[in-house]
């Protein structure tokens, strides 16, 4: 089998337009779906790391990849535990030629809720998710954030409140299974 052999079921998201209700995208379920796919692939990822100028690099086992992801997995992105707390905006970029779907914290939940934002894009013609993004914050001084290049890799940016409150990247963490194309 090729490596770059594609043989992943594809997510499709379907009747955009005719969705009225506001319904969240399954982000969590997404995930732990694009997880199964790598566990059941024969490729092993590699995680690189940076911290500062130092880089680090090891293979995951296949096994390992939903542990490395545990903090996007927490608390659970669904519909049900967030309508209250967050508006949904939908735009069909016609230049990327991708519909983007925004999710904005506007009201604080009871709990502490750590989702700052999460933005889908899609592919309007085929459905297929693109692009993943999404920004945690567990404290005030603390930030993540989750690129998730769909079939590609997923980029962590870990960001600490420095001085003058600005954020800053104290470490970079991509994990990479598709290796035809430079990062």
């Amino acid at each position: 089998m090729a490596c770059r052999e594609n043989t992943e079921p594809k997510t499709i998201v379907s009747g955009m337009e005719a969705d009225t209700a506001v319904n969240f995208f399954p982000v969590t379920e997404y995930v732990l779906g694009q997880i199964k796919i790598l566990k059941s692939t024969p490729i092993n990822p590699l995680k690189i790391t940076s911290v500062g100028n130092t880089i680090d690099s090891v293979w995951l086992k296949r096994e390992e990849i939903e542990q490395e992801m545990q903090l996007f997995l927490t608390p659970e992105i669904d519909s049900t535990n967030l309508m209250p707390y967050y508006n949904q905006s939908r735009f069909l970029d016609q230049t990327l030629n991708r519909v983007t779907l925004s999710y904005d914290l506007q009201a604080q939940p009871q709990s502490n809720y750590p989702w700052k934002r999460w933005d889908v894009y899609i592919n309007p013609k085929t459905g297929e998710v693109t692009l993943l993004y999404m920004v945690k914050q567990p404290d005030p001084d603390n930030e993540v954030q989750l690129s998730w290049q769909a079939g590609r890799y997923c980029q962590m940016l870990y960001l600490n409140r420095a001085p003058g409150d600005k954020m800053e990247v104290v470490k970079k963490t991509v994990i990479q299974w598709d290796f035809e194309d430079e990062l």
